[in-house]
């Protein structure tokens, strides 16, 4: 081959990679595995009653590995830190203990419980456009996913593959995602936010956030569980009886409990995504929440070592 014909292939090569669309980067090349041995995913759940509502964090990490028919699985761990008091509904958890196996090379990741006994499908990375999903997901989901797309998401700097199947909501998108699991988080099943709904809102490996959440991401997952739940990345006081006062339809004032003083607000609505947030000062801090349209959210306050102080329903009138 002639250096000019070999100067114009690379030219070539070079100006296909730089205008490949971002939606594509991942979809070929290395398989990206789950983090099974060092990962907590993390994810919002909530309930709906006629008039109320109950919210927590589900958090799963690694408990190490099990031998089970010949075969290494990764023990997986969930446990949920409701928010509120639970008098509502019942706040949606996933399987407390479950054993993953994951095939590279098939792209394939199976799951085991203490009553599933034997190997079934949980994701399969090398479904094409049309495709139904098989095996847990599946057959759990309230109507049958179909993959509508394939592109890709960014993942700690690296573009990974993601199945999409429901791209109608941006903030809601139906997804699995190489190296992530799905939007539901690593085993939740398909559901809507706040209708027995469970989203994942980071994935942290090591304690560093690999993945967040498209819109508005609740990291309070991720820093504001117990000690003693998993890896001592998380720290907690635990919920506390602070009061929410309306001095007016639009101006809501914040008392401090147990001798914790609130720092940071942030304003939920139905759909999960983070309408209006800000700092405050001290107890009796005053939160004007004119901006937002009347209805029904949640307010989450956080105090100065960013644990979870509470979080109530706002309504605007």
């Amino acid at each position: 081959m002639s250096t000019d014909v070999q100067w114009r292939s690379i030219a070539v090569a070079v100006w296909v990679a730089a205008t490949m669309p971002v939606a594509l980067m991942g979809q070929a090349g290395a398989y990206h595995k789950l983090p099974l041995d060092n990962g907590n995913w993390c994810m919002s759940t909530a309930c709906t009653d006629p008039g109320c509502g109950d919210q927590g964090y589900i958090r799963t990490w690694s408990a190490g590995d099990t031998l089970i028919a010949g075969s290494t699985y990764a023990v997986m761990v969930s446990d949920l830190i409701p928010t509120t008091t639970g008098a509502c509904c019942q706040i949606p958890m996933v399987e407390p203990i479950a054993y993953i196996r994951e095939d590279s090379s098939a792209r394939k990741v199976y799951l085991r419980t203490d009553l599933i006994t034997t190997d079934s499908l949980l994701y399969d990375f090398g479904l094409q456009v049309g495709d139904t999903l098989k095996g847990y997901f599946g057959a759990t989901a309230a109507l049958p996913l179909a993959v509508i797309s394939i592109d890709s998401a960014l993942v700690n700097g690296t573009y990974h593959k993601r199945l999409n199947f429901d791209t109608s909501a941006v903030c809601l998108r139906s997804a699995m995602i190489e190296g992530v699991g799905s939007t539901n988080g690593l085993l939740a099943c398909d559901h809507g936010y706040f209708q027995l709904g469970r989203w994942l809102q980071c994935l942290t490996t090591g304690g560093v956030v690999q993945f967040f959440a498209p819109c508005g991401p609740d990291t309070a997952g991720c820093a504001a569980l117990p000690l003693g739940v998993g890896p001592a990345m998380a720290r907690d006081h635990g919920p506390c009886a602070l009061r929410l006062t309306y001095l007016a339809a639009d101006l809501v004032q914040v008392d401090g409990c147990q001798g914790r003083s609130p720092c940071t607000f942030s304003v939920f609505d139905s759909a999960g995504r983070v309408c209006l947030s800000g700092p405050l000062t001290a107890a009796g801090s005053v939160i004007p929440i004119g901006e937002l349209r009347s209805g029904l959210y949640c307010i989450r306050i956080t105090d100065d070592l960013a644990a979870v102080m509470t979080v109530q329903k706002l309504l605007r009138p």
